[in-house]
């Protein structure tokens, strides 16, 4: 076999050739780096975007769950300021009633010893009780009505009289305290309405 021509220029044209394969193979290998990297990319870009979104929607329910925690012990917290403020106002209401023996009271005796005289009528003698403070009054008021007897052991009420009768089947509670106990809800109302417009 004989080879005819330039040694040099056919070296060049297999070293040309040959380039052009491994640059051709270089390409292709960057490409597919590219495409493979880009896509790694993608893959980690996504999996970091749902990563952080996650974060940040955790931390959403996190502080919409701190904001009703707050907003709950302000509620509860106010809440708990405005009956300290109602209880202190029917404390207060209390206190005046125990202290003021006025006209208004004596008529709220004459009332209750009339209810109780009415029922001695019908079942027997009737033993009332009172407070310490409204004996003497009590002991005054009772002579106008038949069938009563005060005690003179004195029983701790605000004012008003509490009734036995004589064979002990029957009370008749007509104190203050029952009253108010009764009517607490719509005297807690009343303060209410007084104090916060509510």
């Amino acid at each position: 076999m004989s080879v005819s021509g330039d040694p040099a220029k056919f070296g060049r044209r297999i070293a040309e050739a040959r380039m052009a394969e491994i640059e051709k193979e270089v390409n292709e290998s960057l490409a597919a780096a590219e495409k493979l990297l880009t896509t790694s990319y993608q893959s980690a870009a996504e999996r970091v975007r749902r990563e952080v979104e996650a974060i940040r929607s955790d931390a959403r329910e996190r502080l919409r769950s701190a904001e009703a925690e707050a907003d709950l012990r302000v509620k509860m917290a106010v809440e708990d300021v405005k009956s300290r403020a109602i209880s202190d106002v029917i404390a207060e209401a209390v206190k005046a009633l125990r202290n003021d023996r006025g006209e208004w009271y004596v008529e709220f005796l004459r009332r209750a010893l009339k209810v109780i005289a009415s029922e001695a009528r019908e079942r027997g003698r009737f033993v009332v009780k009172c407070n310490k403070a409204d004996l003497e009054l009590v002991s005054r008021l009772i002579k106008e009505y038949e069938g009563l007897e005060l005690s003179s052991e004195a029983i701790e009420i605000i004012g008003g009289v509490v009734a036995v009768s004589e064979d002990g089947s029957m009370t008749i509670d007509l104190s203050l305290d029952r009253l108010i106990a009764e009517n607490e809800a719509s005297l807690r109302g009343v303060a209410s309405s007084a104090l916060f417009g509510v």
